[in-house]
């Protein structure tokens, strides 16, 4: 049987194989030909949890506690550039510059290579210098203020008694016109109405019936219809993108809103013309949001809502509504079958109108 030869770990003097590349007791490096990183001394591959755990008590604000975390990692692996910069984060964030330079020049000095360290330690220096520069300019002088005369015995302007003056008279003013009106009200109240009490009794009137010949009447004002459909205003956008729908749809009308505070789409679809059925409405749906995406490449979602008319052709109703995303889209829906059509929207949120009734047998 072959004896194992076994050799000493400079770092902590335990005794291991001489073939070892690391110390199987502390981890330090044993061989300067071992060039792979992830297993190098105190590599992150050997510390990733407690790396991972310093950076989430740093993020919940539980700063010593992180700190600590990270100590502990060097006092074991002294040149892990990690827990260096990490810490220089936790002193940032709490406001410390100069300790969190000292942790970015520490591991700018182990890894010179490192780009990210060295801008991140360039950057610090500049806030700093930029700190000291406005601490070190003189502060700004301000004029003194002229101290206020004392034992100055108040007298008013003549503007002021001026504005008073006038303040009285447009209250008298005001307050003697209310009561001449009122007055001349109630004078003329009791004529009027002997006078239209008789005009009533002696000769009806007729809306139809024009009196005075330089005075024609007016038509009479028609209410507006219950249910008709208010107007809608488009900004130049949306009018451009609604032109671009209308001009690739097979569709009577193509509206296009945005939402201004979350910059989401919308459209609004109708339809006269045809059957409606179940297949014919999901297909007309789904190619007004593939056009839609497809014109727009920046849209991840859109709302399409279809719209058909009323039994007494007075307004619209709201017949199917279905938000589309892109990431569900398939590549060519005019190729798809009206199975593959309906099973599209069962993974895309979707709701129908029960009062307007399609085809039999449709739905």
């Amino acid at each position: 049987m072959r004896e194992m030869t076994t050799t000493t770990c400079s770092k902590c003097f335990a005794e291991i194989a001489e073939t070892s590349a690391f110390c199987s007791e502390c981890g330090a490096r044993l061989k300067e030909d071992t060039v792979d990183s992830l297993y190098s001394e105190g590599s992150d591959r050997e510390v990733y949890p407690e790396i991972a755990k310093a950076n989430l008590l740093r993020m919940q604000g539980q700063y010593p506690e992180a700190e600590a975390v990270c100590i502990g990692i060097l006092r074991r692996y002294p040149g892990n550039e990690t827990a260096h910069a990490l810490l220089g984060d936790i002193h940032l964030d709490q406001g410390q510059l100069d300790d969190a330079i000292h942790w970015y020049e520490m591991v700018s000095d182990m890894a010179p290579a490192n780009v990210m360290y060295r801008a991140k330690l360039d950057q610090l220096r500049a806030y700093r210098a930029a700190q000291e520069e406005q601490r070190l300019k003189p502060p700004i002088e301000l004029p003194a203020a002229e101290p206020a005369p004392t034992n100055v015995p108040y007298t008013p302007s003549a503007r002021l008694w001026i504005y008073a003056l006038l303040g009285i008279v447009s209250l008298i003013l005001i307050v003697s016109a209310f009561l001449t009106g009122r007055r001349l009200g109630e004078d003329k109240q009791p004529l009027e109405n002997t006078t239209n009490t008789n005009r009533a009794a002696s000769q009806p009137p007729s809306p139809s019936t024009n009196t005075n010949p330089s005075n024609p009447a007016l038509p009479p004002v028609s209410p507006p219809l219950p249910g008709a459909p208010i107007p809608i205003l488009m900004n130049p956008s949306e009018i451009a993108f609604s032109n671009a729908l209308q001009q690739k749809l097979n569709v009577s009308r193509v509206i296009a809103l945005t939402n201004p505070l979350s910059g989401e789409w919308a459209l609004r679809l109708r339809i006269d013309t045809g059957a409606l059925t179940e297949e014919r409405v999901l297909r007309e749906v789904l190619m007004a949001a593939f056009t839609a995406l497809e014109l727009k490449p920046e849209l991840m979602t859109i709302r399409v809502t279809l719209f058909v008319p009323d039994q007494q052709q007075v307004s619209d109703e709201m017949l199917f509504s279905a938000q589309v995303q892109r990431a569900n889209l398939p590549l060519n829906p005019a190729q798809m079958t009206d199975d593959e059509v309906k099973g599209f929207f069962q993974t895309n949120r979707f709701q129908w109108n029960p009062a307007i009734p399609l085809q039999p047998g449709t739905r």
